[in-house]
């Protein structure tokens, strides 16, 4: 029995035909050949994009993402995960990332092949699936796995331009009294409205996560340590406003633990793990805000780390509204 053939001309024809789009750059990440879904999802031929870097593509994740983007892959081989691009139109949209390096006989890397598909709100049922395993479906917002992806990447990018990153976790105060005092549906509606509230506080290229319940962590890539108590009395200032449920303001106040990179840690789970310990600090003295990291505290001034506590949620007897405001510092 004859073995088949595998002919140039066959690979090139699955090559052009594959639905997803692929991109095969050399090893510096240089573009070599895009195929017919990369021009129908991007809007770049390959004439336009052949020998550039795939930063042309960024979107969300910023220029500096695509630097050594596929570090990943460059040590185990391979890396998947959701990114944001941006179109030849200028346009930005959602796609799910697949890269994988590609070795010669000494094991030395001569390429790397990217395959992606695009991300639509009317996803088949296998996409549904994949994006529920990364993101919170009663917020949208990326999940715990999701997260640590972009806490990792962001610390090999800031690694490279020597700034620290930010973690900080957020646990929302008295929350149980919302759901005791008006049921789930209303507290649900908060969670959203608070999820709404971070990411509008924050930068584009921030990422904002819910780990469950009412806790919520934001990740933030600094130019200096002491920026850090700015970036939570932000979130603090954000969450003091009322929120309008049911057609009641309720007022909350939230506890925030901040760790820094590399004082604090160099990986996702460790930075995690500091901000919420601090976390708990921060509500076992009143509310308010603490950073893990006494070096952050040292170059960050009196009046940085001094916070107002967000305003507390409490009933009055006649079943309306008061709030309550304490010091922390």
């Amino acid at each position: 029995m004859c073995n088949p053939v595998i002919t140039p001309h066959l690979y090139r024809t699955v090559f052009d035909e594959a639905t997803n789009g692929i991109m095969i750059t050399d090893a510096r990440n240089n573009i070599l050949s895009v195929n017919r879904a990369f021009t129908e999802i991007t809007g770049y031929t390959q004439d336009e994009v052949v020998g550039k870097h795939p930063r042309l593509l960024s979107g969300r994740e910023g220029t500096a993402f695509y630097q050594e983007p596929w570090e990943g892959p460059g040590v185990s081989g391979r890396w998947q995960g959701e990114v944001w691009n941006r179109r030849k139109d200028g346009a930005v949209y959602a796609e799910w990332l697949s890269i994988s390096a590609v070795r010669d006989e000494q094991g030395d890397i001569t390429h790397y092949v990217a395959i992606f598909s695009e991300i639509k709100e009317h996803l088949p049922a296998a996409g549904q699936v994949r994006r529920l395993a990364y993101h919170d479906p009663l917020t949208g917002l990326p999940n715990r796995a999701l997260l640590y992806d972009r806490i990792n990447r962001l610390l090999l990018q800031a690694r490279r331009e020597q700034r620290p990153v930010a973690v900080l976790f957020v646990d929302l105060d008295y929350f149980k009294d919302v759901n005791d005092l008006f049921g789930y549906a209303a507290g649900d509606l908060l969670l959203q409205a608070v999820a709404e509230r971070l990411q509008n506080c924050v930068r584009e290229t921030d990422t904002v996560a819910r780990l469950g319940g009412d806790e919520f962590v934001v990740v933030s890539a600094l130019r200096r340590a002491a920026d850090a108590p700015e970036v939570a009395q932000k979130i603090a200032a954000a969450l003091a406003r009322p929120f309008l449920i049911h057609e009641r303001e309720l007022y909350l106040s939230a506890s925030v633990g901040v760790s820094l990179s590399p004082c604090d840690g160099e990986d996702a789970e460790t930075l995690i793990i500091a901000a919420d310990l601090t976390m708990y600090q921060a509500k076992q003295e009143g509310g308010g805000y603490r950073l893990r990291s006494a070096r952050a505290l040292e170059q960050a001034s009196e009046e940085a780390v001094s916070v107002e506590r967000i305003p507390a949620f409490l009933i009055s007897e006649d079943g309306g509204l008061k709030t309550e405001k304490r010091s922390v510092y």
